[in-house]
Protein backbone atom coordinates (compact mmCIF):
# COMPACT_ATOMS: atom_id res chain seq x y z
CA UNK A 1 0.00 0.00 0.00
CA UNK A 2 2.79 2.54 0.19
CA UNK A 3 4.25 1.78 -3.07
CA UNK A 4 1.10 2.37 -4.36
CA UNK A 5 0.72 5.69 -2.18
CA UNK A 6 4.10 6.58 -3.22
CA UNK A 7 3.89 6.14 -7.60
CA UNK A 8 -0.01 7.99 -7.02
CA UNK A 9 2.02 11.19 -5.05
CA UNK A 10 4.53 11.07 -8.33
CA UNK A 11 1.53 11.17 -10.44
CA UNK A 12 -0.28 13.86 -8.76
CA UNK A 13 2.90 15.85 -8.45
CA UNK A 14 3.71 15.64 -12.36
CA UNK A 15 -0.42 16.49 -12.78
CA UNK A 16 -0.31 19.64 -11.24
CA UNK A 17 2.83 20.97 -12.26
CA UNK A 18 2.26 20.01 -15.59
CA UNK A 19 -1.33 21.19 -15.49
CA UNK A 20 0.28 25.25 -13.82
CA UNK A 21 2.75 25.12 -16.60
CA UNK A 22 0.56 24.12 -19.64
CA UNK A 23 -2.70 24.88 -20.20
CA UNK A 24 -3.44 22.71 -23.16
CA UNK A 25 -3.02 20.05 -20.54
CA UNK A 26 -6.43 20.11 -19.16
CA UNK A 27 -8.20 20.27 -22.61
CA UNK A 28 -10.70 17.52 -23.54
CA UNK A 29 -8.21 16.43 -26.67
CA UNK A 30 -5.86 16.19 -24.96
CA UNK A 31 -6.89 14.31 -22.02
CA UNK A 32 -8.53 12.09 -24.39
CA UNK A 33 -5.33 10.92 -26.09
CA UNK A 34 -3.59 10.52 -22.54
CA UNK A 35 -6.40 8.46 -21.32
CA UNK A 36 -6.45 6.29 -24.52
CA UNK A 37 -2.35 5.81 -24.59
CA UNK A 38 -2.29 5.06 -21.28
CA UNK A 39 -4.49 2.29 -21.23
CA UNK A 40 -2.96 0.80 -24.33
CA UNK A 41 0.60 1.05 -21.99
CA UNK A 42 -1.05 -0.18 -19.03
CA UNK A 43 -2.58 -3.28 -21.04
CA UNK A 44 1.26 -3.89 -21.62
CA UNK A 45 2.62 -3.13 -18.58
CA UNK A 46 0.08 -6.13 -16.44
CA UNK A 47 0.92 -8.31 -18.73
CA UNK A 48 4.90 -7.78 -18.38
CA UNK A 49 4.18 -7.56 -14.51
CA UNK A 50 2.99 -11.19 -14.52
CA UNK A 51 6.46 -12.17 -16.15
CA UNK A 52 8.65 -9.68 -13.34
CA UNK A 53 6.68 -11.13 -10.35
CA UNK A 54 8.40 -14.60 -11.41
CA UNK A 55 11.91 -13.28 -11.72
CA UNK A 56 12.04 -13.18 -15.23
CA UNK A 57 11.84 -10.04 -18.02
CA UNK A 58 10.47 -9.97 -21.55
CA UNK A 59 12.34 -8.06 -24.11
CA UNK A 60 10.24 -8.81 -26.58
CA UNK A 61 6.95 -6.60 -26.30
CA UNK A 62 7.13 -4.26 -28.78
CA UNK A 63 7.90 -6.71 -31.95
CA UNK A 64 4.97 -8.87 -30.54
CA UNK A 65 2.83 -5.78 -31.03
CA UNK A 66 4.52 -4.90 -34.22
CA UNK A 67 3.97 -8.38 -35.67
CA UNK A 68 0.08 -8.46 -34.31
CA UNK A 69 -0.38 -5.14 -35.95
CA UNK A 70 0.81 -5.97 -39.38
CA UNK A 71 -1.01 -9.78 -39.22
CA UNK A 72 -3.90 -7.16 -38.61
CA UNK A 73 -3.41 -4.31 -41.20
CA UNK A 74 -2.26 -6.30 -44.07
CA UNK A 75 -5.32 -8.05 -43.14
CA UNK A 76 -3.30 -11.62 -43.75
CA UNK A 77 -5.99 -13.52 -41.58
CA UNK A 78 -8.87 -11.33 -42.60
CA UNK A 79 -8.76 -11.69 -46.52
CA UNK A 80 -7.44 -14.45 -48.85
CA UNK A 81 -6.40 -13.63 -52.78
CA UNK A 82 -6.34 -16.84 -54.75
CA UNK A 83 -3.30 -16.69 -57.83
CA UNK A 84 -4.67 -15.32 -60.83
CA UNK A 85 -6.02 -18.31 -62.73
CA UNK A 86 -7.51 -16.96 -65.97
CA UNK A 87 -5.78 -15.02 -68.92
CA UNK A 88 -5.17 -11.38 -69.35
CA UNK A 89 -7.47 -8.60 -70.22
CA UNK A 90 -6.83 -5.73 -72.10
CA UNK A 91 -7.25 -1.88 -70.78
CA UNK A 92 -10.09 -0.13 -72.96
CA UNK A 93 -9.84 3.23 -71.33
CA UNK A 94 -9.02 4.59 -67.85
CA UNK A 95 -10.28 7.55 -65.99
CA UNK A 96 -8.40 8.22 -63.29
CA UNK A 97 -10.78 10.95 -61.37
CA UNK A 98 -13.79 8.51 -61.43
CA UNK A 99 -11.66 5.81 -60.55
CA UNK A 100 -13.12 3.59 -63.43
CA UNK A 101 -11.66 1.00 -65.91
CA UNK A 102 -12.84 -0.35 -68.75
CA UNK A 103 -11.37 -3.73 -69.90
CA UNK A 104 -12.12 -4.64 -73.67
CA UNK A 105 -13.76 -8.16 -72.74
CA UNK A 106 -16.19 -9.84 -70.60
CA UNK A 107 -14.11 -10.93 -67.23
CA UNK A 108 -14.80 -12.94 -64.36
CA UNK A 109 -14.65 -9.52 -61.81
CA UNK A 110 -16.87 -9.43 -58.87
CA UNK A 111 -16.43 -6.61 -55.85
CA UNK A 112 -13.26 -7.31 -53.77
CA UNK A 113 -11.34 -8.61 -56.35
CA UNK A 114 -8.00 -7.45 -57.21
CA UNK A 115 -6.85 -6.08 -60.91
CA UNK A 116 -3.24 -7.65 -61.07
CA UNK A 117 -0.74 -4.92 -63.41
CA UNK A 118 2.71 -3.51 -64.15
CA UNK A 119 2.90 0.03 -63.76
CA UNK A 120 5.31 1.63 -66.28
CA UNK A 121 8.10 1.14 -64.19
CA UNK A 122 8.04 -2.22 -64.45
CA UNK A 123 6.36 -2.30 -60.50
CA UNK A 124 3.78 -4.72 -59.73
CA UNK A 125 0.62 -2.84 -58.48
CA UNK A 126 -3.04 -3.75 -58.00
CA UNK A 127 -6.36 -1.88 -57.72
CA UNK A 128 -9.09 -3.10 -55.66
CA UNK A 129 -12.49 -3.61 -57.53
CA UNK A 130 -15.52 -1.59 -55.63
CA UNK A 131 -18.29 -2.28 -58.55
CA UNK A 132 -18.57 -4.45 -61.47
CA UNK A 133 -21.06 -3.59 -64.66
CA UNK A 134 -20.48 -6.44 -66.90
CA UNK A 135 -21.58 -6.11 -70.15
CA UNK A 136 -21.86 -8.24 -73.22
CA UNK A 137 -18.25 -7.95 -74.56
CA UNK A 138 -16.57 -4.98 -71.96
CA UNK A 139 -16.74 -4.87 -68.29
CA UNK A 140 -16.56 -1.85 -66.50
CA UNK A 141 -15.36 -1.85 -62.75
CA UNK A 142 -14.57 0.99 -60.00
CA UNK A 143 -11.64 0.71 -57.96
CA UNK A 144 -11.16 1.15 -54.49
CA UNK A 145 -7.86 2.97 -54.73
CA UNK A 146 -7.06 5.85 -57.97
CA UNK A 147 -6.06 3.60 -61.59
CA UNK A 148 -3.59 6.36 -61.86
CA UNK A 149 -0.72 4.36 -62.97
CA UNK A 150 -2.90 2.09 -65.39
CA UNK A 151 -3.00 3.41 -68.73
CA UNK A 152 -5.40 2.34 -71.91
CA UNK A 153 -3.99 -0.88 -73.83
CA UNK A 154 -2.18 -2.62 -71.27
CA UNK A 155 -2.92 -5.87 -69.77
CA UNK A 156 -4.20 -7.04 -66.59
CA UNK A 157 -4.75 -10.38 -64.60
CA UNK A 158 -7.68 -10.96 -62.02
CA UNK A 159 -6.75 -12.23 -58.51
CA UNK A 160 -10.28 -13.70 -57.21
CA UNK A 161 -11.52 -12.38 -53.08
CA UNK A 162 -11.86 -16.38 -52.03
CA UNK A 163 -12.61 -15.69 -48.37
CA UNK A 164 -12.83 -13.55 -45.66
CA UNK A 165 -12.58 -14.09 -42.06
CA UNK A 166 -15.14 -11.98 -39.66
CA UNK A 167 -13.15 -9.50 -37.42
CA UNK A 168 -14.07 -11.84 -34.41
CA UNK A 169 -12.10 -14.68 -35.96
CA UNK A 170 -9.17 -12.37 -36.84
CA UNK A 171 -8.95 -11.43 -33.63
CA UNK A 172 -8.73 -14.63 -31.59
CA UNK A 173 -6.05 -16.19 -34.39
CA UNK A 174 -3.88 -13.24 -33.47
CA UNK A 175 -4.26 -13.92 -29.94
CA UNK A 176 -3.74 -17.49 -30.05
CA UNK A 177 -0.74 -16.82 -32.28
CA UNK A 178 0.44 -14.35 -29.89
CA UNK A 179 0.04 -16.91 -26.91
CA UNK A 180 1.71 -19.34 -28.78
CA UNK A 181 4.48 -17.28 -28.73
CA UNK A 182 4.84 -16.97 -24.88
CA UNK A 183 4.45 -21.14 -24.61
CA UNK A 184 7.66 -21.02 -26.31
CA UNK A 185 9.24 -18.02 -24.26
CA UNK A 186 8.22 -20.11 -21.03
CA UNK A 187 9.66 -23.57 -23.08
CA UNK A 188 12.69 -21.99 -23.46
CA UNK A 189 12.87 -20.74 -19.82
CA UNK A 190 11.91 -23.47 -18.63
CA UNK A 191 13.01 -26.37 -20.37
CA UNK A 192 15.90 -25.49 -21.46
CA UNK A 193 17.07 -23.60 -18.97
CA UNK A 194 17.71 -20.25 -21.08
CA UNK A 195 17.73 -16.98 -19.67
CA UNK A 196 14.56 -15.24 -19.58
CA UNK A 197 17.15 -12.16 -21.31
CA UNK A 198 18.74 -13.94 -23.77
CA UNK A 199 15.23 -15.66 -24.73
CA UNK A 200 12.97 -12.39 -25.18
CA UNK A 201 15.94 -10.81 -26.36
CA UNK A 202 16.24 -12.67 -29.25
CA UNK A 203 12.15 -12.89 -29.64
CA UNK A 204 12.19 -8.84 -29.93
CA UNK A 205 14.79 -9.44 -33.22
CA UNK A 206 12.86 -12.24 -34.85
CA UNK A 207 9.62 -11.15 -34.29
CA UNK A 208 10.40 -7.78 -35.63
CA UNK A 209 12.23 -9.53 -38.66
CA UNK A 210 8.77 -11.34 -39.20
CA UNK A 211 6.27 -8.21 -38.58
CA UNK A 212 8.79 -6.56 -41.86
CA UNK A 213 8.81 -9.39 -44.02
CA UNK A 214 4.72 -9.73 -43.66
CA UNK A 215 4.12 -5.92 -44.60
CA UNK A 216 7.14 -6.20 -47.40
CA UNK A 217 8.94 -3.37 -44.79
CA UNK A 218 6.59 -0.94 -46.16
CA UNK A 219 3.59 0.70 -44.52
CA UNK A 220 0.15 -0.79 -43.84
CA UNK A 221 -3.31 0.02 -43.36
CA UNK A 222 -6.84 0.08 -43.26
CA UNK A 223 -7.03 3.32 -45.10
CA UNK A 224 -10.74 4.73 -45.32
CA UNK A 225 -12.19 1.05 -45.23
CA UNK A 226 -13.49 -0.92 -41.87
CA UNK A 227 -14.47 2.12 -40.25
CA UNK A 228 -16.84 0.29 -38.35
CA UNK A 229 -13.99 -2.07 -36.96
CA UNK A 230 -11.49 0.80 -36.13
CA UNK A 231 -14.18 2.11 -33.90
CA UNK A 232 -13.31 -0.12 -30.99
CA UNK A 233 -10.35 1.16 -30.96
CA UNK A 234 -10.56 5.04 -32.41
CA UNK A 235 -14.24 5.14 -30.78
CA UNK A 236 -15.83 6.25 -27.11
CA UNK A 237 -18.24 4.93 -24.58
CA UNK A 238 -20.06 8.17 -23.23
CA UNK A 239 -18.32 10.93 -21.43
CA UNK A 240 -18.08 12.06 -17.91
CA UNK A 241 -18.31 15.61 -16.61
CA UNK A 242 -15.48 17.43 -15.01
CA UNK A 243 -15.91 20.79 -13.49
CA UNK A 244 -13.07 23.27 -14.17
CA UNK A 245 -11.23 22.19 -16.47
CA UNK A 246 -11.82 25.03 -19.11
CA UNK A 247 -11.25 27.50 -15.80
CA UNK A 248 -7.76 26.37 -16.50
CA UNK A 249 -7.46 26.00 -20.21
CA UNK A 250 -9.44 28.36 -21.81
CA UNK A 251 -9.67 30.80 -19.25
CA UNK A 252 -6.02 30.62 -17.46
CA UNK A 253 -7.09 30.47 -13.97
CA UNK A 254 -10.34 32.50 -13.85
CA UNK A 255 -13.87 31.90 -14.99
CA UNK A 256 -13.52 33.95 -18.38
CA UNK A 257 -12.12 32.85 -21.61
CA UNK A 258 -8.48 34.36 -22.18
CA UNK A 259 -6.79 34.64 -25.69
CA UNK A 260 -3.25 33.64 -26.11
CA UNK A 261 -1.59 36.80 -25.69
CA UNK A 262 -3.35 37.08 -22.52
CA UNK A 263 -5.96 39.45 -22.87
CA UNK A 264 -9.57 38.90 -22.11
CA UNK A 265 -11.80 37.95 -24.97
CA UNK A 266 -15.01 40.14 -25.27
CA UNK A 267 -18.18 39.22 -27.13
CA UNK A 268 -20.17 42.55 -27.66
CA UNK A 269 -18.38 44.44 -24.62
CA UNK A 270 -18.78 42.10 -22.59
CA UNK A 271 -15.89 38.97 -21.25
CA UNK A 272 -17.01 35.63 -22.05
CA UNK A 273 -17.82 33.60 -19.39
CA UNK A 274 -16.16 29.63 -19.52
CA UNK A 275 -18.31 26.76 -18.88
CA UNK A 276 -18.16 25.39 -15.35
CA UNK A 277 -17.72 20.92 -16.94
CA UNK A 278 -16.11 19.77 -19.37
CA UNK A 279 -17.11 16.77 -20.61
CA UNK A 280 -14.52 14.21 -21.27
CA UNK A 281 -15.23 11.06 -23.45
CA UNK A 282 -14.35 7.84 -22.31
CA UNK A 283 -12.06 6.09 -25.33
CA UNK A 284 -13.40 2.46 -25.61
CA UNK A 285 -9.47 1.08 -25.06
CA UNK A 286 -9.97 2.03 -21.55
CA UNK A 287 -12.66 0.42 -20.95
CA UNK A 288 -11.13 -2.56 -22.26
CA UNK A 289 -7.86 -2.13 -19.62
CA UNK A 290 -10.47 -1.46 -17.32
CA UNK A 291 -12.10 -5.25 -17.42
CA UNK A 292 -8.63 -6.55 -17.81
CA UNK A 293 -7.15 -5.42 -15.12
CA UNK A 294 -10.37 -6.70 -12.93
CA UNK A 295 -9.77 -10.02 -14.36
CA UNK A 296 -5.61 -9.07 -13.69
CA UNK A 297 -6.27 -8.97 -10.01
CA UNK A 298 -8.65 -11.36 -9.18
CA UNK A 299 -6.17 -13.63 -11.05
CA UNK A 300 -3.21 -12.32 -8.66
CA UNK A 301 -5.21 -12.05 -5.22
CA UNK A 302 -7.67 -14.45 -5.38
CA UNK A 303 -6.85 -17.38 -6.98
CA UNK A 304 -4.39 -20.20 -6.02
CA UNK A 305 -2.25 -19.29 -9.34
CA UNK A 306 -1.73 -16.18 -8.25
CA UNK A 307 -0.22 -16.84 -4.42
CA UNK A 308 1.81 -19.82 -6.39
CA UNK A 309 3.49 -16.86 -8.83
CA UNK A 310 4.41 -14.64 -5.80
CA UNK A 311 5.58 -17.61 -3.58
CA UNK A 312 8.03 -18.60 -7.40
CA UNK A 313 8.94 -15.10 -7.41
CA UNK A 314 9.98 -15.12 -3.56
CA UNK A 315 11.86 -18.11 -3.43
CA UNK A 316 11.73 -20.95 -6.52
CA UNK A 317 13.28 -23.26 -5.04
CA UNK A 318 11.34 -23.46 -1.59
CA UNK A 319 8.03 -23.39 -3.81
CA UNK A 320 9.44 -26.18 -6.19
CA UNK A 321 10.11 -28.31 -2.73
CA UNK A 322 6.63 -27.52 -1.98
CA UNK A 323 5.58 -29.88 -5.03
CA UNK A 324 4.24 -26.33 -6.80
CA UNK A 325 5.03 -27.22 -10.65
CA UNK A 326 7.01 -24.10 -10.79
CA UNK A 327 7.22 -24.56 -15.15
CA UNK A 328 3.67 -24.21 -15.88
CA UNK A 329 3.50 -20.98 -13.19
CA UNK A 330 6.46 -19.60 -15.41
CA UNK A 331 4.81 -20.86 -18.56
CA UNK A 332 1.21 -19.22 -17.98
CA UNK A 333 3.00 -15.48 -16.68
CA UNK A 334 4.98 -15.49 -20.00
CA UNK A 335 1.54 -16.61 -22.38
CA UNK A 336 -0.44 -13.87 -20.42
CA UNK A 337 2.02 -11.37 -21.18
CA UNK A 338 2.40 -12.52 -24.98
CA UNK A 339 -1.09 -12.53 -25.31
CA UNK A 340 -1.62 -8.85 -24.20
CA UNK A 341 1.36 -7.84 -26.03
CA UNK A 342 -0.66 -9.07 -29.04
CA UNK A 343 -3.96 -7.29 -27.77
CA UNK A 344 -2.44 -4.10 -27.38
CA UNK A 345 -0.90 -4.65 -31.09
CA UNK A 346 -4.23 -5.01 -32.76
CA UNK A 347 -5.51 -1.54 -30.79
CA UNK A 348 -2.63 -0.22 -32.22
CA UNK A 349 -2.94 -1.06 -35.88
CA UNK A 350 -6.61 -0.34 -35.10
CA UNK A 351 -6.32 2.87 -33.69
CA UNK A 352 -3.63 4.58 -36.08
CA UNK A 353 -4.84 3.48 -39.15
CA UNK A 354 -1.38 3.38 -40.61
CA UNK A 355 1.52 1.01 -39.44
CA UNK A 356 4.84 1.12 -40.09
CA UNK A 357 6.36 -2.51 -39.32
CA UNK A 358 10.01 -1.21 -38.64
CA UNK A 359 9.41 1.58 -36.29
CA UNK A 360 5.72 0.26 -34.10
CA UNK A 361 6.36 -0.36 -30.83
CA UNK A 362 10.07 0.48 -30.42
CA UNK A 363 11.14 1.35 -26.58
CA UNK A 364 7.27 -0.23 -25.83
CA UNK A 365 8.89 -3.14 -23.96
CA UNK A 366 11.18 -0.47 -22.11
CA UNK A 367 7.99 1.70 -21.02
CA UNK A 368 5.84 -0.46 -19.65
CA UNK A 369 8.97 -2.81 -17.58
CA UNK A 370 9.24 0.79 -15.83
CA UNK A 371 4.95 0.83 -15.98
CA UNK A 372 5.20 -2.35 -13.97
CA UNK A 373 8.49 -1.26 -11.39
CA UNK A 374 7.23 2.00 -11.03
CA UNK A 375 4.06 0.52 -9.55
CA UNK A 376 5.22 -2.04 -7.10
CA UNK A 377 6.92 -4.90 -9.15
CA UNK A 378 10.48 -6.05 -7.70
CA UNK A 379 12.79 -6.95 -10.54
CA UNK A 380 13.75 -9.38 -8.02
CA UNK A 381 10.21 -11.10 -8.29
CA UNK A 382 7.41 -12.38 -5.87
CA UNK A 383 5.81 -8.64 -5.15
CA UNK A 384 3.45 -6.76 -7.41
CA UNK A 385 -0.42 -5.02 -7.39
CA UNK A 386 -2.25 -4.44 -10.55
CA UNK A 387 -3.20 -1.05 -9.58
CA UNK A 388 -0.01 0.21 -8.67
CA UNK A 389 0.88 -1.20 -12.01
CA UNK A 390 -1.85 1.27 -13.61
CA UNK A 391 -0.62 4.01 -11.88
CA UNK A 392 3.28 3.37 -12.81
CA UNK A 393 2.28 3.15 -16.68
CA UNK A 394 -0.03 6.40 -16.02
CA UNK A 395 3.30 7.76 -14.77
CA UNK A 396 5.08 7.27 -17.86
CA UNK A 397 2.49 8.05 -20.28
CA UNK A 398 2.38 11.56 -18.17
CA UNK A 399 6.04 12.56 -17.98
CA UNK A 400 6.33 11.70 -22.00
CA UNK A 401 3.13 14.28 -22.41
CA UNK A 402 4.39 16.75 -20.22
CA UNK A 403 7.39 16.88 -22.22
CA UNK A 404 5.66 17.24 -25.16
CA UNK A 405 3.62 20.25 -24.27
CA UNK A 406 6.51 21.58 -21.61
Amino acid sequence: MNKILGIAGLFLVIFVFTMTMSHDFLSAINLQNFLRWTAIFSLLSIGVAFVIMTGGIDLSIGSVGALSACMMSSFMLMTHYARPSGGEYRVAQVSADDRKVELASAAPVKPGDRLLFQDDKGQQRFLTVRNVSAGESTTRVTTEESPRRLVGGANVQVSAKTYTWSFGVAVLAILVISAGLGVVHGLLVTKLQIQPFVVTLCGFLIYRGLARFIANDTPMGFKDRYESIKHWAQGYTGSVPVPFLKYVSEGRWSAYKVGRDGSPVLENGQRVAVDLLEWVQIPNPLIVMVIIAIVAAILLNRTVFGRYLLALGANEQATRYSGIKTDRIKILAYVICSTLAGLGGMILALDLGTISPSSLGNMYELYAIAGAVLGGCSLRGGEGNILGVIIGAAVMRLIYNSINLL
